[in-house]
C-alpha cells in the first residue's frame, strides 16, 4: 500500500469516526457536555476542544503553515461541532 493510500484511508476513517461521535454527542444537552467527568479533561466539551486542537495542530504541520494558536477554544456545543466539521471537510478535500 502506498503512503498516499494509507494517509487517504486514515483521513477517511477519521472523518467517519468524527461524524459518528458528533452525531451521538449532538443529542446531548449543554448541561451534559459541561458536566464534570473523571477523565484527562474535566468535561466532554473540553475534550472536544482538545480533539479539535490536536487535529488543527497536526494539520498546520502537514500543510507546512505552522500557525496554530493553542489559545483558541470554543465555549459552546454549536461552535465546537462547527469547527470540528469544518476541519474534517477541509482535510477530506485536500486528500
Amino acid at each position: 500500500m502506498s503512503l498516499k493510500t494509507l494517509i487517504t484511508k486514515s483521513v477517511q476513517y477519521n472523518n467517519w469516526v468524527v461524524n459518528k461521535y458528533l452525531d451521538w454527542l449532538g443529542t446531548k444537552s449543554d448541561e451534559q457536555l459541561n458536566q464534570e467527568v473523571p477523565s484527562s479533561f474535566p468535561t466532554i466539551l473540553k475534550t472536544l476542544n482538545h480533539i479539535w486542537q490536536t487535529q488543527e495542530y497536526w494539520w498546520s504541520h502537514i500543510s507546512e503553515r505552522n500557525d496554530f494558536d493553542f489559545e483558541k477554544t470554543f465555549s459552546n456545543k454549536e461552535d465546537i461541532f462547527k469547527a470540528i466539521k469544518k476541519t474534517v471537510r477541509r482535510n477530506s478535500r485536500t486528500m
